[in-house]
């Protein structure tokens, strides 16, 4: 009786850690979407801020935007992926141009988020990635980028 006993608290043990283990592991590959909004007027029309988003989208759809941002972040290492070439293509992947909102010290305004779609596992990559888009952005529209930017 014993032995069963011990015998049923060991194959509880491996159960319970092993479920343990495998909610850590789906945990770290859930989807996580890293973005930067970029703050707009709050008079401006819907249809002119999806027209933003879409020559945002366009500008950095560049292949050699996005060849910058690969050898600049080291994306061929991060991703282990063989050549320059690939991280254009999975960059070009899960890149996002969104028209959107944000909220603001005065309330919730309107915006153009740009990001990366990544796992959880991945968040701080994504946000690195981000940030140089936001860059990008920043010179195409003229904007001074904010004296933060990038820090955390």
């Amino acid at each position: 009786m014993q032995r069963l006993i011990i015998l049923a608290a060991i194959v509880l043990g491996l159960l319970v850690g092993g479920a343990g283990l495998v909610y850590m592991n789906i945990r770290k590959n859930r989807p996580h979407p890293v973005w930067a909004p970029l703050p707009l007027n709050p008079e401006i029309t819907e249809a002119k801020q999806k027209d933003l988003a879409e020559r945002l989208r366009e500008v950095l759809d560049d292949p050699e935007v996005l060849r910058a941002v690969s050898r600049e972040l080291k994306l061929g290492q991060e991703w282990e992926l063989a050549n320059v070439e690939l991280c254009v293509k999975e960059l070009r992947r899960r890149m996002f141009v969104r028209a959107g909102d944000m909220s603001g010290p005065m309330g919730n305004v309107p915006a153009i988020h740009v990001g990366v779609d990544g796992m959880v596992r991945e968040k701080e990559l994504t946000g690195k990635i981000a940030m140089r888009l936001m860059q990008d952005v920043w010179k195409e529209l003229e904007i001074k980028p904010p004296d933060d930017a990038g820090a955390k």
